[in-house]
């Protein structure tokens, strides 16, 4: 009988732990999507947080940033100085490159050390446009962004995608 008890005990202790640990997850993850989302600044601009975004994801945003540099150079040099150079422009972090106007996060679901986070997105327009994108999370010495997955997109399903420059001509 005591055997008994100690099981449901340690049962009892180790769900509330648990509970405690999904708590606290969430919070941590509804802060880190709510900072994403509530910073509008532009891709260039944005801090490239380290407790924010997994590495692969800092390493591809500071990729990006330095083709653009490297475009902006190329063409400072070149016959036609006035060109556009290769920008990400729009809302990069969100389906709609227009942005959004409010967002709500519906969803947090939870497998080992991921989470998704299924973000409802509003854009105020007519007809208005509603949109679910869902990031996704990663714990690795706190949760950190990996990825977005885009319900609505031109020809990029997801951030990772958007963050690839593919090009044939002068960048290697």
């Amino acid at each position: 009988m005591k055997t008994f008890k100690c099981i449901i005990f340690s049962s009892l202790l180790m769900l509330f732990i648990n509970c405690k640990t999904d708590e606290k997850s969430q919070d941590e993850i509804f802060k880190k999507v709510n900072s994403l989302y509530e910073n509008k600044a532009p891709f260039y601009e944005i801090k490239l947080d380290t407790t924010l975004f997994t590495q692969e994801l800092i390493h591809k945003m500071e990729n990006i940033r330095y083709i653009t540099e490297l475009d902006k150079a190329r063409i400072k040099q070149s016959n036609s100085p006035t060109d556009k150079p290769f920008l990400l422009e729009g809302n990069v972090f969100s389906s709609l490159p227009d942005g959004f106007s409010k967002f709500y996060i519906k969803n947090i679901t939870f497998k080992e050390n991921r989470a998704d986070v299924l973000v409802e997105f509003e854009y105020e327009s007519s007809p208005k446009i509603i949109w679910t994108d869902k990031i996704i999370l990663e714990n690795v010495n706190g949760w950190k962004i990996k990825n977005i997955i885009f319900s609505k997109s031109n020809d990029k399903t997801n951030l990772l995608d958007r963050l690839t420059y593919k090009s044939t001509t002068w960048v290697k």
